[in-house]
């Protein structure tokens, strides 16, 4: 599900009520399950789609938030660098020097 719809505004609640589900037990059922939480995973996704959108498209960094969710493109800015260690311009430059993915 939320591979699908990472793109858009996803909430507890509603990923709760999807899967007929309370939100605490649905929180818990999807740590155990996961190994993280439902936020914690949706955030790895669109981060994973932004990485892949910089490697491969010329497309504004506030293009490339939108696109995978983020409203706010300061926001994108700021968690990308704090789970990648570089912003996303810095990640393109990286990529494209490599000629492939840049992992950190």
């Amino acid at each position: 599900y939320l591979n699908r719809r990472y793109a858009e505004p996803v909430s507890i609640d509603e990923l709760a009520r999807h899967f007929h589900l309370s939100r605490q037990y649905f929180t818990k059922l999807f740590r155990r399950v996961v190994g993280q939480s439902p936020h914690a995973y949706l955030t790895a996704v669109r981060l994973r789609e932004a990485r892949t959108l910089l490697e491969q498209t010329a497309l504004p960094v506030q293009e490339i938030a939108n696109r995978v969710g983020f409203a706010d493109p300061y926001y994108f800015t700021r968690t990308f660098r704090q789970h990648l260690g570089l912003t996303p311009t810095q990640y393109r430059g990286r990529a494209a020097e490599w000629g492939r993915p840049c992992d950190r």
